[in-house]
């Protein structure tokens, strides 16, 4: 309901201001595809598209009918619809994506909070050396909880020594992990086996559990206790595939008998359980972080979406309504001051939808890369004569004399683009930066220094995270999405290349990059991010 009063509201609002040829007032209806977009995701952005089509080219049409002003669906109308198009065709996709990201965690916390429970109804009939085990749980980290629980298993069991190995692909095969251990060695702890090597190996290749009376006869044992004379292992078994091992060594010859290892496989199934169940924990726990994360960046979207567009679009009206007063006589140089105001701040407002645009390009993978040869200190120059005068006299370009790469020029660009405005944008109006180029065998390493305000060390690992700001987003003392950066590293990711930052508040900011002097391979659309 209030998605349509907010419709009728606006919309009947342009209506009422429709008498005037040149008003502007209509560009409040901006908004109600980005507010479509956030109430509704893609097709609340649509329904508002299409809706405010009808009602834009119903309005020319009246104003044609009763006052008498041209009617040009091209370009006029049709400008204005495409425009609201872009904004809700972005906010749309932005939003679904959030929501779909957020259907996704919150399906997997709930199938996770089903499993937890029954689980739980099964712990009901767990003796008192179970609950035992299950209190090295009380902690939310994986490796924690493993040593809390087999130290309280081998010390219910006044066991000699204990281990608990995991199975994991380390890149070279499947290995087995000592995770965890009860008067074990510690620098056993973390040591990475074969499935072909010691008593462990082969009972997690096979499933079956293997007792040791006598470890100095195994052909493979490995003598990880060197004071070890007897073992038994279990699998842990998840279903029917291994994950893991229990490993149970003595001193003594012939220190366990079969019931012992009865005993062991029993717990062994209830130890796989709690593995399983521990690992949920964690994926829950980083379901729920990244949900967290997902609602603040839904939040700081919005809010910046709002302050982003909204400003200027004020000053343009702003400017245009001043320029329409009829009590005042503009000097051509004061018109001629406003327009370039009025431009600026349409650039501004383009480069916004833009940045969007080409998020999204890059997050669908449609970023298609044009590789050409050309000088990289011809592009910094042009990129230091583009800005104005005094912002280019503070700016030393230190380059050899031909840097030659075979890369994508207009990329490229955009990205020492971003860099070279943020050292300006974020040092003292007397503060330099510095431009340097080496040039290697393979490869051509820029830095861009600044002497600017600096980043705090805790910002320094999420600067090239989208939409994030140093200071947050309702925090900043600059304009912007807070999308430069995270498009950079995007193009620079997708041309085989590198940045990364050193700084340090109050004393500037240092970015470099690298990028291959020749594609590795023929040019391909940039990688989903």
């Amino acid at each position: 309901v209030a998605f349509i009063i907010d419709h009728l509201f606006l919309v009947s609002f342009a209506y009422l201001y429709s008498a005037y040829e040149h008003d502007t007032t209509w560009v409040l209806l901006y908004i109600l595809p980005l507010e479509g977009a956030i109430r509704y995701a893609m097709s609340g952005a649509i329904a508002s598209v299409v809706a405010l089509s009808l009602s834009e080219t119903g309005r020319d049409i009246m104003r044609q009918q009763l006052w008498g002003f041209d009617f040009q669906f091209v370009p006029s109308t049709s400008f204005r619809i495409g425009i609201m198009a872009i904004i809700g065709m972005v906010g749309g996709v932005m939003a679904r994506n959030l929501e779909r990201e957020r259907a996704e965690v919150e399906k997997r916390a709930e199938l996770m909070s089903d499993l937890a429970e029954r689980e739980t109804a099964s712990r009901k009939e767990i003796d008192a050396f179970n609950q035992a085990t299950m209190a090295g749980l009380s902690t939310g980290d994986f490796l924690e909880a493993m040593r809390r629980m087999i130290n309280t298993i081998g010390e219910t069991l006044e066991y000699e020594s204990l281990a608990m190995g995991l199975l994991e692909d380390t890149g070279w095969g499947p290995q087995i992990r000592i995770v965890a251990g009860y008067q074990y060695p510690q620098d056993a702890i973390g040591r990475s086996i074969n499935l072909e090597e010691g008593v462990c190996g082969p009972v997690v290749a096979s499933g079956t559990p293997a007792l040791v009376n006598d470890v100095r006869s195994h052909p493979t044992y490995l003598g990880l206790a060197p004071w070890a004379r007897s073992e038994m292992a279990v699998p842990l078994m998840a279903g029917d595939k291994p994950i893991g091992v229990l490993n149970v060594e003595s001193p003594r010859l012939n220190a366990f008998n079969e019931e012992d290892l009865a005993q062991l496989e029993r717990l062994g199934n209830q130890v796989a359980v709690v593995v399983e169940n521990a690992r949920v924990l964690e994926k829950e726990l980083a379901a729920v972080e990244r949900l967290t994360e997902l609602d603040t960046m839904k939040t700081d979207f919005v809010a910046i979406t709002s302050h982003e567009l909204r400003t200027p679009l004020t000053v343009i009206q702003g400017f245009i309504k001043t320029m329409r007063r009829s009590d005042v006589d503009f000097s051509k140089e004061q018109i001629d001051g406003y327009l370039e105001i009025v431009d600026q701040q349409a650039s501004r407002l383009q480069t916004v939808v833009e940045d969007l645009l080409f998020v999204s390009r890059i997050e669908t993978g449609a970023v298609d890369l044009q590789h050409s040869s050309f000088d990289l200190k011809d592009v910094i120059e042009q990129i230091v004569r583009a800005r104005p005068p005094d912002e280019a006299a503070r700016i030393s370009v230190k380059a050899s004399p031909d840097v030659k790469v075979v890369s994508d020029k207009e990329r490229l660009t955009r990205v020492l683009e971003n860099l070279i405005d943020n050292a300006i944008r974020f040092s003292p109006p007397t503060g330099e930066v510095s431009i340097q180029v080496w040039d290697r065998d393979d490869s051509v390493t820029m830095e861009i220094e600044d002497t600017g305000i600096g980043i705090p060390a805790n910002e320094l690992d999420k600067i090239f995270d989208r939409f994030h700001q140093v200071g947050g987003s309702m925090k900043r003392k600059q304009q912007g999405f807070g999308l430069g950066l995270y498009i950079s590293k995007q193009i620079l990711d997708a041309l085989g290349g590198s940045i990364w930052v050193k700084s340090e508040q109050g004393r500037g900011s240092l970015f470099t990059v690298t990028i291959p002097r020749e594609p590795a391979v023929a040019p391909v659309k940039a990688a989903e991010a």
